[in-house]
This record gives structure tokens, sequence and C-alpha cells, in this order.
């Protein structure tokens, strides 16, 4: 049988299992040897990094998961799959990390240069939204440290004693609604002076999602 013939067999069959581990399984195999869970999620269509366009495993098609953070594509007859909250598990976070993180007031970015070293870090909001995370550039793409990260779309972030190297990720217009109320939620305490660029065209232009990596 054919290698595709094979995985497109395999992830069928492992869709269909009821137990937990099982439907693991099925992600585990999906991402191959990669070891960061955002590789799943760009395989599914779910965003774009490095300016191109979302791509789409030939394993995969089908109703979309709806979840307010993102979109993942579902296996092709495998509907328990999205029943049993499987796009959950791809954003990479564990709940710890997005619970202190999702709550930190401030997060610390840097990203990487062309050779490999780590810029200084510059202070900004953040907001979760599911399980994502989501930042944005207040003086929005024009901003120095928003120019930078497009270059390797790599990082570092710092928040709510987390630490961890991440992927830049633009979102799906379609997100932005759920990013902007996630704003106006969190930092509805200051000022509106502060709150709402973020929630304006400028710095909704300038909106990272932070895959872990």
């Amino acid at each position: 049988m054919p290698i595709h013939s094979q995985r497109k067999a395999r992830l069928l069959n492992g869709a269909q299992a009821e137990a937990s581990g099982a439907t693991v399984l099925v992600v585990k195999y999906l991402l191959g040897d990669a070891a960061a869970g955002h590789r799943l999620g760009l395989a599914c269509g779910a965003g774009r990094v490095h300016g191109t366009e979302p791509r789409v495993s030939p394993f995969l098609a089908g109703s979309h998961c709806q979840y307010p953070s993102q979109r993942y594509r579902t296996y092709i007859g495998a509907p328990s799959i999205r029943e049993k909250g499987l796009c959950d598990l791809m954003s990479g976070w564990t709940d710890d990390e997005l619970d202190r993180i999702g709550a930190a007031d401030e997060l610390e970015i840097a990203s990487y240069r062309p050779d490999g070293s780590l810029r200084r870090y510059t202070t900004i909001w953040v907001v979760r939204v599911g399980d994502d995370l989501y930042v944005r550039s207040w003086h929005g793409r024009a901003a120095s440290w928003f120019r930078r990260a497009l270059q390797r779309h790599e990082g570092r972030i710092e928040a709510g004693g987390v630490e961890r190297d991440v992927t830049f990720e633009e979102p799906d217009d379609d997100l932005h609604p759920a990013i902007h109320q996630a704003y106006r939620t969190k930092y509805g305490r200051y000022p509106d002076s502060y709150v709402r660029p973020m929630v304006e065209p400028e710095a909704t232009a300038a909106t990272f999602r932070l895959i872990p990596r």
C-alpha cells in the first residue's frame, strides 16, 4: 500500500477510537517528528507564517472546528475528534502557561537576529483568546520591535514567570473581533486613550499570535 494511503488509513482508524489516549496518538502521528504543536495548526490552515498562505494536509478536509481563537480542519469521516475537543490540544501551550501569561499585565518580547542572537526586550500588553495568546503593536507595523520580528518571525517572550521561545504568526482577519474584545475586557480599567488604539486599524494590522516552539 502506498505510504500516503497507509497514513490516511491510520488516521481514519485512529480517529474512531474512543480512548483519549488514542486521540492523542492521532495528533502525535500527524505531527510526525516535529516537536512544536503549532506545526499541526499550520498544516490545518490556521494562519500565516512568513507570509505564506495556509497549507492544508492532503489527508485533511471537511468542516472546521469552531473555537473562539482559531479554526482547524477535521479529519475526513472523523467527527468524534471534534466532539472530543481535539482542536484544543493544538495550540501548544500548557494550561498553566496560558493561565499565567494570560493573567500577566505585561509581556516582554524580543526577536532573534539573522545570526541567531536575541535582541533586547520590549514591554507590551498580551491577551488570551481561547487557547491562544496574542500581542499587538500600539504603534502599528512601523514600530521597531514589530518590524524586527517580521524578519525571522521567531523570538522569545517572558510573562507571568514563563519564558518561552515562540513563533510570531499573523492571524486570520476573522479572529480580530475576539482579540478586540479581549483587549477591552482585560485592560478596560486603564484610560480609554491607552486601550482604544489597541483595537483600531493600525494596531490590528500589527497583531501576532504567539506559538510556542
